[in-house]
């Protein structure tokens, strides 16, 4: 699950200055996702909102299609079930990096694609929002085009990076 050191050193200090969204950016959120989707985007943590509206805007300038844009969106949001906080994702990643077995809460927030699938999937959302969150960390499924497996990395990169360079709004 995770990337490179360099990668999850970013992902920490994106997460210690994100900021929540404001009242336009969930505007937007909600005018992105269905009714039940929008639900789930709320339950999670102020740092996965901020990823997941970073990684929406990003499909959207790239002119990805509703469903990608909301791929883009909602990948992370099982995470909310591992309740953990930076210091704990922390701590998750250096053990997951390492090889070494988690149980719990840990596990919760290894398995957290698999996990959003199953929520995404009962929610009735598009197939590619299903496959995005249950193998963004796992490989691009052979049903899903390359060209966009492509562009929702890239807009989980970008999601990432946003949060480091937004940061003082």
């Amino acid at each position: 699950m995770p990337g490179s050191w360099l990668h999850l050193s970013k992902r920490f200090f994106g997460a210690v200055v994100a900021r929540d969204l404001d009242d336009s950016e969930v505007q937007t959120i909600r005018d992105i996702v269905s009714t039940t989707e929008f639900t789930l985007f709320m339950e999670q943590r102020p740092v996965d909102r901020r990823h997941g509206y970073e990684s929406a805007l990003y499909a959207i300038g790239a002119g990805a299609t509703n469903a990608v844009v909301r791929a883009a969106a909602m990948h992370d949001v099982a995470k909310r079930h591992a309740r953990l906080g930076v210091v704990g994702r922390v701590i998750a990643s250096i053990l997951i990096k390492l090889g070494i077995t988690v149980r719990g809460r840990f596990e919760t927030y290894r398995r957290h694609g698999p996990i959003g699938a199953e929520e995404l999937e009962s929610a009735g959302s598009p197939p590619i929002v299903v496959e995005y969150a249950r193998s963004h960390h796992a490989g691009r499924p052979p049903d899903v085009d390359p060209a966009v497996w492509k562009l929702l990395l890239a807009a989980d990169e970008a999601g990432e990076r946003s949060q480091s360079v937004r940061s003082d709004r």
